[in-house]
Parts: structure tokens; C-alpha cells; sequence
């Protein structure tokens, strides 16, 4: 599961600044190993010696990566954790990644058409539900959320067809 990207080279010491793709960011932290995707696509642990927040992001520092160098080479790369790293839910929560492909349907039963995505707005969530060449913008909250169905994969929305 993606849960953050290192940015950038922080310094002279091998540091990296890394954005947190986790809610809340800081929950990045909480997670190892990381597993960086090289350009080959391979996944790779890395061992975190250090992190510390910074603004509304982070530094890390890899064991072996000791210069500005060694931390450039892994700009852009993307950090995953294995499913099983991932902490339990409570009940009524849920990972996005679990509700992509989802059918979503109102209470009458009408089709709406699937989860491509979803996006935060501050406010709250949303579902980007694709049809074919259609999509449809659903807010992921209550009054509007009714039911998510796991184990059926399906969604059911307060929602009607003219409201698109």
C-alpha cells in the first residue's frame, strides 16, 4: 500500500524529506518496514534510522545513505508498506484502496457505476464513480452515505440520478 514519496535530498547528511500520503500524516511513522519501488519496479526494505517532522512533512534518514548524493538518488520514489504492517480498523472505517472497484447504487437500487477514486477536500471525502465516459462527484459522508458493504462490494448512497 502507498503511504508517502520522498521529495527530496534534505542537506548534506544524507537526509530525504518525504511526504505523508496517511491520515493523519503523522501515522507514516507508525509503519515498517518501508518498502521503496526501484525503476525497475522492484520493491526494496529500506531500514529508517531517523525521521522527525518538518512543517507539513517529514525527514527520514536510511541506514547507508550518508550524503547528499547517496539521499538525491531517491527522489520521486515511492513508499509502500505490505498490507499486513497496515494497523486494524474499527469498525465503520475503512482503506480506500478497499473501496476502489465498489459498486455504488442508491437506495431504489439505481446503478451509478463504480469506484475509480477517491479525493479529500478538507471538508470531506469524495467518491469519483465512473460509468463508461460518465463520472459522478459523491460526497463520502453522512447524510449522503448510507451503507458500504465490504463484503458485497457495494456502496449505497442517499442519492438520485438528477443530482449528477
Amino acid at each position: 500500500m502507498l503511504i508517502g514519496r520522498v521529495t527530496a535530498a534534505h542537506g548534506v547528511r544524507g537526509w530525504v524529506k518525504v511526504k505523508s500520503f496517511t491520515d493523519p500524516p503523522d501515522n507514516l511513522l507508525t509503519y515498517a518496514p518501508w518498502l521503496l519501488r526501484d525503476r525497475r519496479g522492484a520493491y526494496v526494505p529500506v531500514d529508517v534510522v531517523g525521521t522527525q517532522r518538518q512543517g507539513a512533512n517529514f525527514l527520514a534518514h536510511f541506514a547507508g545513505c550518508d550524503d547528499r548524493d547517496a539521499a538525491e538518488a531517491f527522489r520521486g520514489t515511492d513508499i509502500f508498506v505490505t498490507t499486513e504492517a497496515l494497523a486494524p480498523l474499527e469498525p465503520g472505517e475503512y482503506y480506500w484502496r478497499d473501496l476502489i472497484g465498489m459498486a455504488v447504487r442508491n437506495r431504489e437500487g439505481t446503478e451509478f457505476g463504480t469506484v475509480h477514486s477517491l479525493m479529500e477536500t478538507g471538508a470531506h471525502d469524495v467518491l469519483v464513480v465512473r460509468h463508461g465516459d460518465d463520472e459522478v462527484l459523491m460526497p463520502f459522508t453522512e447524510p449522503y452515505l448510507c451503507e458500504v458493504r465490504l463484503e458485497d462490494r457495494v456502496i449505497v448512497m442517499d442519492w438520485q440520478e438528477d443530482w449528477s
